[in-house]
């Protein structure tokens, strides 16, 4: 007799079942099918004759989880906080999974009061598959996580929000596929590893430096980084070469930086996240692959545009030792997440059309991370987990472990794909 599969619920929009049932078939198999997921528009699932809502309450009530696909879109649905609802009142564990830009600021309650994974983050997507191992006594995958992460942002991605946003008008129309068009813009070819070309600018910013050396003054980090991340930091792909040669990691939270702009004296965007910097350690080594940039920042203030921040930090101090808020800047108005996800905000009493309005994230809390190339020695599941922890003592003012980290650092091995 073959024993009684974990049962999860993942409950999804029909616009987003592709998502949905990518993430059961990963799922099933990092768990080598211990683990069962019911999602309503496979066809593996329900079968044509079966009733749908009937099956639907059937599978609510024999599953062990309740996972919920939380995208803009699903959350104007009624049918998923009825999902979620019922979830709840069974007393089954629900996990809201953030997906296009959703996070756990941006929840309504009751959503937001529980555990959240966003799976755009690769620690959130290593925590779930810790949630559904935890949760059902089977053993935590050991798969490649950097590879997980690339095959789900790419599935997410792939799905087009672009015919789901309401057009009311020509000139909306045309604003929708200009920014689509500049998104193909020819990029420059790049005929350097990730590591090379790191190397290179790293000289370039911080000449004659050598071993570790620390930067405390603001400004000074600024010009630096100014230098060190100059345009262009987005090549055409091929083959051998990494199109987003320099990346910044911090346990797991990691990505491509695509873009350096300088807003003041002290503080700069990268992507679209705005960093107040503190100050900055420069590692130049020998070998050239194990070159990094350890960067700490300051809390900012918050813009005021949402309701009780000691809340909105509180919450995500509970699962991460740092906190952020998210919103949209449209013409230098402060707008809500929520607005910028919908393309129109309220501005002076009238409804107006965002559709270009630019995403912000701000860090209420101190914050810190790596910059190096993509493709050194730090990119991988086992550095994701140590760094974390010496990153998380950093924030707490304990600042002697980093030297740890930097010595363990400046002795790893060339990662495989930097050949």
């Amino acid at each position: 007799m073959s024993a009684k599969k974990f049962k999860i619920f993942l409950s999804h929009i029909h616009e987003e079942r592709e998502i949905a049932i990518f993430l059961k078939q990963k799922i099933e198999e990092e768990f080598l099918r211990a683990v069962e997921v019911f999602v309503s528009s496979d066809d593996s699932c329900i079968g044509g004759g079966d009733l749908w809502l009937s099956r639907i309450s059937e599978e609510l009530e024999e599953c062990n989880l309740v996972l919920i696909l939380a995208s803009p879109k699903a959350l104007k649905r009624p049918w998923i906080n009825f999902e979620a609802g019922a979830g709840w009142f069974m007393n089954k564990k629900v996990i809201p999974v953030c997906i296009k830009g959703v996070t756990p600021l941006t929840l309504e309650q009751p959503l937001k009061s529980l555990q959240v994974r966003n799976i755009e983050i690769k620690d959130d997507l290593r925590g779930l598959l810790f949630d559904i191992a935890n949760n059902s006594n089977l053993d935590e995958p050991k798969s490649n996580i950097n590879e997980l992460f690339s095959k789900v942002k790419e599935k997410i991605n792939s799905i087009d929000t672009i015919k789901s946003v309401e057009i009311d008008s020509n000139e909306n129309e045309n604003k929708i596929f200009e920014k689509k068009e500049r998104k193909n813009d020819e990029l420059p070819s790049l005929k350097q590893k990730s590591t090379v070309f790191f190397s290179n600018r790293i000289e370039s910013a911080f000449p004659g430096v050598r071993g570790t050396q620390w930067f405390t003054k603001s400004d000074i980090c600024v010009n630096r980084l100014e230098i060190m991340l100059r345009a262009p930091l987005k090549f055409n792909p091929h083959k051998d070469v990494s199109g987003e040669p320099i990346w910044y990691w911090r346990g797991g939270a990691s990505e491509s930086i695509n873009s350096f702009e300088r807003i003041d004296e002290n503080k700069c965007l990268i992507n679209d996240e705005e960093f107040i910097i503190d100050k900055i350690a420069v590692h130049r080594n020998p070998a050239y692959f194990r070159q990094f940039i350890y960067v700490e920042t300051k809390p900012e203030k918050p813009t005021g545009i949402y309701n009780d921040y000691e809340e909105i930090i509180s919450s995500q101090l509970d699962f991460r030792n740092y906190a952020i808020e998210e919103y949209g800047l449209y013409r230098e108005h402060i707008i809500t997440r929520s607005e910028y996800d919908d393309g129109a905000a309220v501005i002076d009493d009238k409804v107006i059309d965002v559709i270009n309005a630019d995403l912000r994230i701000r860090y209420l809390t101190k914050y810190n991370f790596i910059i190096s190339a993509q493709f050194a020695p730090f990119n991988s599941r086992e550095f994701d987990i140590l760094s974390r922890s010496y990153l998380n003592n950093a924030l707490e003012n304990n600042n002697n472990k980093l030297d740890e980290l930097f010595t363990h650092m400046s002795n790893m091995e060339r990662h495989k794909n930097d050949v």
